[in-house]
């Protein structure tokens, strides 16, 4: 790795005007006043805050397939190499993470103990993420390319040491927003610089990183309970207000809209396929966010006598409109009725089955693509709309403006359930919080549907009670504390749509929920982590044992269920 500084200081991205009041006799001076050397420290955060989230926000639907949410030919079927991930590495390492590395270079001494604060903070969030995704990584010596000995071959550090650190990083931002800053925050497009709000994220991050290593570290529970003893500790608010989420735009130059916007209603629709297995348990369940979340493109079936239809058509059963086992599940369930306008609507639903590998006919224009959530995309449309009025989204229709949602207070509420059930400690207060939990998801997706698509409106009263009474339902119904945190992870499973990275995460740590369909075909088992990138391993001396790590085999060191299929 050879790691340069770079500010990112471009009067478009960040607006920044500087300019310069000197007198004429000063014109002689060796440096530039509008050129700095570096940037403001509320710029560097602004740089952070725009830049690093796209990072995990790509990762996410990676991620999303690995869990099988989504059937996107690569990452369902394992199919990765250690080129995959080498733009990821690369924009960690040279992007936003060393804007928060030069605040904290430059504030060393004490001062501006609030932007030291929020450097800390979302420095530890960061590399934990990263960490969960490769395992050991360069932290220590990452960022040394421009010290009086550069660096340029960093040393990897391990990733429980890493851990470590970061959780005691979430104590120093603690203490440093506990101080009086005489330089007031600015330049955080996150939390409108409100320091109580940071306090909370703090200590959410910190959450973050104590669930993870619940089975290795007997002292995490405590912790986490400390953390959870009060709302005033951690993202809490049920408005989202709270919310840690990167919030995309509706500007189209410089592109600042949704990328799942951009692929699926722009030009040709390069968006992957939702897995059959999701909108198939969504639909058979009545689960109300299905209408916010996927939007359906076409009404009409194809033929599959007829050569071109056929060549359309997915296989594994994928096609659920010609699929019987299908129409026998939601004919059960009383979703669907063996009508004419009944499989119009179903027709819509085309996806693939997971790890559906035969290559990707020409059915841009009838694949269901992301609707208002969390891709800031349309809802669905009514559902007894008549054919003509059902057209492709290509050509820019919606607005983009969605969101990435990092660390929400509908996670906690599963993080919470999952420290409460997985420790033994289930009471009537469990449930209770399971339904607040499935309320707050559907909430939350309504909420963000409605400010990327006016025309959204609430699901019925009826619609939601059903929905969460069938649930709770199966939670009653289970019968060990293993079995309830099952029905609640696949539940978590449904909410997650926004950031595969935690569903991800969840998975490797419980092995549950255990209802996810196997790919239909692999090329690799289950993927423990990912791959290290070529470009590291032959640049940098220092990664070339990493070149032995299997992606397939070696977990990082939280993860003690090891999942094979």
């Amino acid at each position: 790795m050879r790691i340069k500084s770079y500010l990112i200081l471009s009067a478009i991205t960040l607006g920044i005007t500087v300019s310069s009041c000197k007198k004429a006799m000063d014109l002689d001076i060796n440096v530039n006043p509008n050129s700095p050397v570096s940037a403001p420290l509320d710029l560097l955060l602004t740089s952070a805050e725009l830049t690093t989230p796209g990072i995990f926000n790509g990762m996410s639907t990676t991620t999303l397939g690995f869990v099988g949410i989504l059937a996107n030919q690569g990452s369902d079927a394992f199919a990765l190499t250690n080129s995959s991930y080498n733009g990821t590495w690369n924009s960690f390492y040279t992007g936003g993470m060393k804007d928060l590395q030069s605040i904290l270079d430059r504030t060393a001494a004490g001062q501006s103990p609030h932007f030291r604060g929020a450097a800390f903070t979302l420095k530890a969030y960061y590399f934990g993420q990263f960490v969960d995704l490769f395992g050991d990584v360069p932290f220590e010596e990452a960022f040394g390319g421009d010290a009086s000995t550069p660096i340029n071959e960093p040393k990897f550090s391990k990733d429980k040491d890493i851990y470590a650190k970061l959780i005691a990083m979430t104590d120093s931002a603690a203490a440093e927003f506990a101080k009086t800053s005489p330089i007031a925050l600015k330049g955080d497009i996150h939390f409108a610089n409100n320091i109580t709000r940071w306090k909370k994220f703090a200590n959410s991050v910190k959450l973050s990183l104590l669930i993870k290593t619940r089975k290795v570290d007997p002292s995490a529970d405590a912790k986490i309970k400390t953390i959870l003893a009060s709302t005033a500790n951690y993202i809490s608010a049920t408005s989202g207000a709270e919310d840690f989420l990167f919030k995309y735009n509706k500007v189209a130059s410089p592109e600042g809209r949704h990328p799942w916007f951009t692929d699926a209603y722009l030009g040709s629709n390069n968006f992957t396929y939702f897995s059959k297995q999701f909108m198939l348990e969504m639909l058979e369940l009545g689960d109300p966010r299905l209408p916010y979340q996927v939007r359906r493109q076409t009404a009409t079936l194809l033929d599959p006598n007829n050569s071109t239809d056929k060549g359309t058509i997915p296989v594994y059963g994928g096609y659920m409109v010609l699929d019987n086992s299908t129409w026998s599940k939601l004919t059960a369930s009383g979703t669907l009725t063996n009508t004419a306008a009944d499989s119009a609507y179903l027709a819509g639903y085309f996806g693939r089955v997971r790890g559906d590998q035969t290559g990707v006919p020409a059915d841009v224009a009838v694949r269901a693509v992301p609707a208002a959530y969390p891709g800031g995309g349309l809802v669905d449309f009514a559902r007894t709309a008549a054919k003509a009025d059902i057209k492709p989204l290509l050509g820019g229709s919606g607005a983009g403006n969605g969101v990435f949602p990092m660390i929400t207070f509908n996670m906690i509420q599963y993080w919470d359930l999952e420290q409460q059930i997985a420790s033994g400690s289930v009471t009537a207060a469990t449930k209770t919080l399971f339904e607040a939990a499935m309320r707050q998801s559907i909430a939350d997706v309504v909420r963000h549907s409605k400010s990327s698509d006016p025309t959204a409106t609430d699901p019925s009263t009826t619609a939601v009670t059903t929905y969460v009474d069938k649930w709770l339902a199966r939670y009653d119904a289970a019968v060990s504390n293993d079995a309830k945190l099952n029905v609640v992870l696949k539940q978590a499973w449904f909410s997650g749509l926004g950031n595969g990275n935690e569903l991800y995460s969840t998975f490797r740590r419980t092995g549950l929920p255990t209802t996810l369909d196997e790919p239909a075909s692999r090329q690799r088992q289950f993927a423990l982590r990912l791959p290290y990138p070529s470009t590291e391993l032959n640049l940098n001396a220092n990664a070339t044992s990493y070149g032995a790590v299997i992606f397939d085999r070696d977990p990082i060191f939280w993860d003690v269920v090891k999942f094979k299929f």
